[in-house]
């Protein structure tokens, strides 16, 4: 258990930023025409050693349709379809828990596998923290963070009270009670993002009015509706209603600014605050991986942010391209470090 467990960190004053991210992805070209995809897969970036044999699976510890089933079906329908990974890959849900099944699962039954591998996010850690899950990043082989779906504070257009990020901190730090925001239970990735954020601008969190929701397909009706006078989650929950002027995003935890429906949003970053934060999306392989397995997957990783099918389907599904291969094991723990001490903030653990 994280709590149990001392973890080595390097912890820097900046607290979201430390969270996040190393940013890469640029694309490669060729003077011969050749795609990206097709220079990664012909590269011997992952031959002329290890290569895996047989079918490979992908676990998705959710439900179909759940954020780790898409980002395990979009994984490996990109490692298979550039070419970068010859063998089949398929994805097996393993649902429960929120996660804690699929992990626990996992953790038991796929020691020292080299065709096993395991989506994972933020909601790994933060379900792992705070549910007090008997796995942890411990006990498996983190291999690579890949994309990033940037945390965002939406209002309601025409909401002239909070039509501004600068308003609502004015508002949190004079009366942090007198605002009612509106996102998924603790300790969902979201909510901890509002922890991070109260923490960074000297609000306390539990002040707040904070009103539970069933993720934003609830919670943007409520908004809409005026029951709340905010929400907080991800630039891909709210993309559809900011594209449609129904609400207006305030600011995005990204690093860099967006494009398309948060075109000309600022970051917090832009407005002077260091707070980098998102639902990140990776692969986890077994416990006691094998290290030829490891470093097979992590060139094929680095590979595969190279082409533009990647690229295109970052775009399509409004991820941002942030992975973290390298002392990749080593951020890990430094992020989880990290929610735990924001989960103890509003005793969510002791």
């Amino acid at each position: 258990m994280f709590m149990k467990k001392k973890i080595s960190v390097l912890v820097s004053g900046l607290l979201a930023c430390s969270l996040l991210f190393s940013a890469c992805g640029t694309s490669s070209s060729s003077s011969s025409g050749t795609s990206a995809s097709s220079q990664s897969a012909s590269s011997g970036e992952t031959s002329g050693a290890w290569e895996p044999s047989g079918t490979i699976t992908m676990v998705a510890a959710a439900a179909a349709g759940s954020g780790y089933d898409t980002s395990a079906r979009q994984f490996s329908k990109l490692y298979n379809e550039t070419g970068i990974v010859k063998q089949t890959i398929k994805v097996d849900n393993d649902a429960g828990g929120a996660g804690q099944v699929g992990y626990t699962n996992f953790y038991n039954n796929e020691k020292g596998a080299t065709d096993q591998l395991i989506v994972a996010s933020t909601a790994t850690i933060t379900g792992a923290i705070g549910n007090n899950w008997e796995v942890t990043y411990e006990d498996l082989t983190p291999i690579c963070k890949l994309v990033v779906d940037s945390w965002v504070i939406v209002s309601k257009t025409g909401n002239d009270k909070y039509d501004s990020i600068e308003k609502v901190i004015e508002a949190l730090k004079n009366d942090p009670s007198s605002l009612k925001i509106g996102a998924a239970a603790p300790p969902d990735p979201d909510y901890i993002g509002l922890v991070l954020f109260c923490q960074k601008i000297g609000v306390d969190p539990n002040a707040i009015q904070y009103v539970v929701y069933d993720g934003g397909g609830e919670s943007v009706p409520a908004l809409l509706g005026g029951d709340v006078d905010l929400c907080i989650s991800t630039v891909g929950e709210f993309s559809s209603y900011v594209e449609a002027q129904q609400i207006k995003a305030l600011a995005v935890a990204s690093e860099n600014s967006l494009s398309g429906a948060f075109e000309g949003v600022p970051t917090f970053k832009d407005l002077g605050y260091d707070f980098v934060y998102g639902n990140w999306r990776g692969i986890w392989g077994p416990s006691d991986m094998p290290a030829e397995c490891l470093e097979y997957w992590q060139n094929a990783s680095k590979a595969l942010i190279e082409t533009d099918e990647f690229k295109q389907t970052c775009d399509d599904m409004q991820w941002i391209i942030e992975p973290v291969i390298d002392d990749y094991d080593v951020w890990v723990a430094d992020f989880a470090s990290e929610i735990e001490e924001a989960m103890r903030v509003t005793g969510i653990i002791e």
